[in-house]
């Protein structure tokens, strides 16, 4: 779904096909043919996006055929044209042999092909994988880059953030008996609990009488008193008189700071437990990159609750986000930014991804961690798992597409001069072959350059 914490589903709740089941028993009814779930239609919209090759590479492919024949023809005219205008044979016929050799489209043909293969190599080398040269060209265009949030911006993994205790109760001891009822538990809010034990170096006791209830939480006697952990509504029956107020109150701030939070009581003394998924290292520092190399908008596009979007995009400061989208929602706000801002590159992780991914203009996944059918939606995967590998890919697109450029016009500039010289008669064959060679090779050192790794 793209939330960050597993949601709690009761009678009468829908399920999606390949829903992990944490804990418990489910009998579930089917509603939908194989053919109308979600996951089907996910894979419906990936096959259903199609993709094309680089312009530039396309535009080439398709002259460059006619342009060869147009060079033969063009050095048999020239040849007797100088033999008909007085022109000694030889001479007319070394020119048209000079012009052949000159105009050949050598260093044409090879300008786009040989950057792009070097820019995807030099990009595999950190890890990051192009599935063809056409993605880097509408990387280098993007006018709008748009984020899944879990997963991407975001870590994906559950973290304790708060303790907050009531008077009766010290954070570190409500920490401790929160450890240790969570040991007995595999939810993944009692892992947080656990690791947090684990980071700050503190032995939970052993627990006696452990029972989870369903639905609400668990309980357990730990060194004699009687310890509940679950959901802040099913907390008011196990509190001192007063405290059901105190729960009510502190759990509605947390949960508009946009973090999931538990109740604790230990003989009726309260305490909260505040969770959230965690920005990505290098995620702020991604985004600002990305608008100083002269990208128009950066969004994000999230499955997530709009509390804890709103959170994530107020402290990366993205200039627009929207939430609680599903797979189909996903597809549309990404053809939306392509209508307004044209070429858009997606980054995304997940199986809800997939169709957005291969609908953007350039899709790009989280492969370490990301889910399979993303990694095959995806043009680009970034196997490292490093968010700020996304401005870095941008710069490279960018600087490839400078290179082809300059490249193409060193090409066609050597070939206008030349041919012009050669028709003249200026140029002997030995520099006609210099000059044309010598501007396929400096056109291919161009390209290696795309080589060399920067920071």
């Amino acid at each position: 779904t793209g939330e960050s914490i597993p949601r709690d589903c009761t009678v009468g709740d829908g399920v999606y096909s390949g829903t992990q089941n944490l804990n418990g028993r489910l009998v579930v009814r089917v509603t939908k043919l194989v053919g109308d779930t979600t996951l089907a239609r996910i894979v419906q919209l990936v096959t259903e996006a199609k993709h094309n090759p680089a312009k530039a590479q396309r535009l080439i492919d398709r002259i460059g055929p006619t342009y060869s024949a147009l060079v033969i023809v063009g050095a048999v005219a020239v040849a007797l044209v100088c033999w008909l205008a007085g022109v000694p044979g030889n001479e007319a016929m070394l020119r048209g042999i000079a012009l052949l050799i000159v105009a050949s489209p050598c260093a044409l043909i090879i300008a786009t092909p040989v950057a792009y293969l070097s820019a995807i190599a030099g990009a595999a080398r950190r890890g990051v994988l192009i599935k063809g040269g056409a993605h880097l060209e509408t990387v280098a265009r993007a006018g709008a880059i748009a984020f899944d949030k879990t997963g991407t911006l975001t870590t994906g993994v559950i973290r304790l953030a708060d303790v907050v205790a009531g008077d009766k109760l010290s954070q570190q001891d409500a920490l401790i008996f929160a450890g240790a009822i969570s040991a007995a538990s595999t939810h993944p809010l009692s892992t947080a609990v656990t690791a947090a034990i684990a980071e700050r170096k503190l032995t939970p006791p052993g627990v006696d009488e452990f029972n989870a209830i369903p639905g609400e939480g668990s309980e357990a006697v730990i060194d004699g008193r009687r310890v509940w952990i679950g959901k802040p509504e099913a907390a008011a029956s196990r509190t001192d008189d007063g405290s059901a107020e105190w729960v009510e109150s502190n759990a509605a701030t947390l949960r508009a700071e946009g973090k999931t939070v538990s109740a604790l009581t230990v003989d009726g003394a309260p305490a909260l437990l505040a969770f959230q998924d965690t920005l990505r290292v290098g995620s702020t520092e991604c985004v600002q990159r990305l608008r100083r190399q002269g990208v128009e908008h950066v969004a994000m596009l999230t499955g997530d609750h709009d509390i804890l979007a709103k959170k994530v995009a107020s402290e990366l400061k993205l200039d627009d986000y929207q939430a609680n989208l599903v797979p189909e929602d996903k597809v549309t706000a990404t053809q939306t930014l392509q209508a307004k801002y044209g070429s858009v590159c997606l980054v995304g992780d997940g199986i809800n991804d997939a169709p957005a991914l291969a609908h953007a203009d350039t899709g790009v996944a989280m492969g370490a961690m990301g889910a399979p059918i993303a990694m095959e939606a995806a043009d680009i995967v970034l196997m490292k798992d490093r968010i700020e590998a996304v401005a870095w890919l941008h710069d490279h697109a960018r600087r490839t597409a400078h290179i082809v450029k300059q490249n193409l016009t060193l090409a066609i500039g050597v070939i206008s001069v030349l041919s012009v010289f050669a028709v003249l008669g200026y140029i002997p064959l030995p520099l006609a072959v210099i000059g044309h060679e010598g501007s396929t090779v400096v056109v291919a050192i161009n390209a290696l350059r795309l080589l060399r790794l920067r920071p």
